[in-house]
């Protein structure tokens, strides 16, 4: 009997080691916080290094460089309009990091582009109108694309940095928002796209724009009877021909002011030819449910079923960020991750009427762009009471799924995310194709879970990282903030803020290898 719990025992023990990868710290580097300065915002840039923005006053910023190897290539500083702020960047893929500076209050605005090779930056000053809410900021050559919003107006500007002048392009009207701006760099286009409304109707417009932002193409995409169509966002396929992918709800659901999806809905869109749209419900999805419990998974399939059976479909009751279209194998891959905001009510605003937490916009700040959610298509802005603010989106899943070119359905999978909270909407997922199969990776709580997606859409959880182990080890006083994301090739990079003696605080940045 002995021998048999021990023989037990040692099989729980070597299942407990092998289920965790201990990843390695290649490289780390402490930075000491500048006094005043509200934060340092680090730009990964792939295998081209990492760059760090830091305010150092009111008017003033540094750029500092580092590579791989988090040695310091360059540093220089930079000066700002009074009262501009950090909005947003874009990273070419090749040479430049384009940065935008902006304000609420103000009309005018002003990127920097970075040259990241030799270390130098460039400023070009936009005038805008007043009251502008940026939400999208893209780059193709040297045009710059940015969206917002002006007192419930979806705009649109293009510059080209040439010509050191910004106008607005038509295609934005009044009852519209803009979904998703994408460049195509290999056939030098940019798709905005809008969800429109007219009357109980809400259809999906994508305009294609060249680098000198002159109309080159237009796709109106009309949902069937009673849908909705909510989101889209497109990718080209050849010369000729774009595939557009987002989320579709029934048109009846769409009442309360949120946004209500059912579904993904997949339209190809040809020169010159009809759009072919395919809608395709959560319910028919083999694996959606599968980040709930047992019990709770079996109930809802159960009900899906009974209403398929009856005629019908489940009617749901969800919000999806989706990514970016991935080519795989002769098929086309589509990670999206399930979420809701969070609210709560209280009688007054601890943190100021104009600040992230406390208002029903988040205006523009040194983080981030203004809120995209807070906009629905089919309502316009949501009003929130004088008591209730809005406290940050809460992910419960996300969705791996094949489609083939023709939008059929050929797999799906789940990615359970532990209902993990975020302050800003932005992508916890990352897939990345390493030979011939894909990778998720996901942070949860200091570890990097993996799962391998193999072409007919199994997937295999593979040994956690443990990125918390590595990076504690290096710490020496209590943790303030940090992040982990995935850099490339096989490394992930980790920042943060950490105390330091008194009350000075360090910033660290930690490359790591697993």
């Amino acid at each position: 009997m002995r021998t048999w719990l021990r023989s037990i025992l040692f099989v729980e023990i070597w299942l407990a080691l092998t289920s965790l990868v201990w990843a390695q710290s290649v490289r780390r580097i402490e930075l000491a916080a500048p006094t005043g300065s509200e934060s340092i915002i680090t730009l990964p840039l792939g295998d081209k290094g990492v760059l760090l923005l830091t305010r150092t006053d009111r008017v003033g910023y540094q750029l500092t460089k580092y590579s791989t190897d988090l040695d310091r290539d360059w540093s220089i500083t930079g000066q700002l309009p009074d009262n501009l702020e950090y909005v947003a960047s874009t990273f070419d893929g090749r040479g430049a990091v384009y940065l935008l500076f902006s304000s609420y209050r103000l009309p005018f605005c002003q990127v920097v582009r970075v040259s990241i090779g030799p270390g130098f930056s460039e400023r070009f000053n936009l005038n805008v109108v007043e009251r502008l809410q940026v939400t999208h900021f893209k780059t193709l050559g040297d045009g710059i694309f940015m969206a917002g919003i002006v007192d419930e107006h979806p705009v649109l500007y293009h510059s080209h940095l040439s010509s050191r002048q910004a106008r607005l392009l038509p295609g934005g009207e009044r009852g519209s928002a803009i979904q998703s701006l994408e460049a195509d760099t290999v056939h030098g286009r940019m798709t905005v796209s809008y969800t429109v409304r007219r009357g109980r109707d809400l259809k999906l417009i994508a305009n294609v724009y060249d680098e000198l932002g002159q109309s080159v193409s237009r796709a109106v995409i009309e949902p069937k009877p009673d849908y909705a169509l909510l989101s889209g966002r497109l990718s080209v396929l050849d010369d000729s021909t774009q595939l557009v992918v987002g989320n579709y709800g029934y048109r009846a659901m769409q009442s309360n002011g949120v946004a209500s999806s059912q579904g993904l809905y997949i339209s190809r869109v040809g020169e010159g030819q009809e759009p072919q749209t395919s809608y395709i419900s959560f319910t028919d999805f083999k694996n959606f449910f599968r980040y709930l419990g047992d019990r709770e998974q079996e109930r809802m399939e159960r009900r899906a079923q009974r209403r398929k059976e009856a005629g019908s479909d489940l009617r749901l009751n969800y919000r999806l960020l989706m990514h970016e279209l991935v080519r795989y194998r002769g098929q086309y891959v589509l990670v999206a991750e399930v979420f809701y905001p969070q609210f709560r009510y209280q009688n007054s605003y601890p943190y100021g009427i104009n600040s992230w937490y406390g208002w029903r916009y988040s205006p523009l700040s040194y983080y981030s762009l203004y809120n995209p959610y807070m906009w629905n298509p089919w309502n316009g802005p949501r009003g929130l009471s004088p008591q209730q603010v809005f406290d940050g989106y809460v992910y419960t899943h996300a969705v791996v799924a094949g489609f083939d070119a023709e939008g059929k359905l050929l797999w799906d999978n789940c990615l359970e995310l532990a209902s993990e909270r975020s302050i800003d909407l932005q992508e916890k997922v990352r897939l990345v194709q390493q030979g011939d199969q894909l990778a998720l990776y996901h942070n949860q709580k200091g570890r990097i879970l993996q799962t391998v997606i193999r072409p007919n859409g199994m997937a295999e959880e593979k040994p956690q990282i443990d990125i918390s182990a590595v990076v504690d080890e290096q710490r020496d006083q209590s943790l303030v903030t940090d992040d982990v994301r995935f850099w490339h090739d096989r490394y992930f990079l980790a920042w943060g803020y950490q105390k330091g003696e008194g009350r000075k605080r360090a910033f660290y940045l930690d490359k790591i290898a697993f």
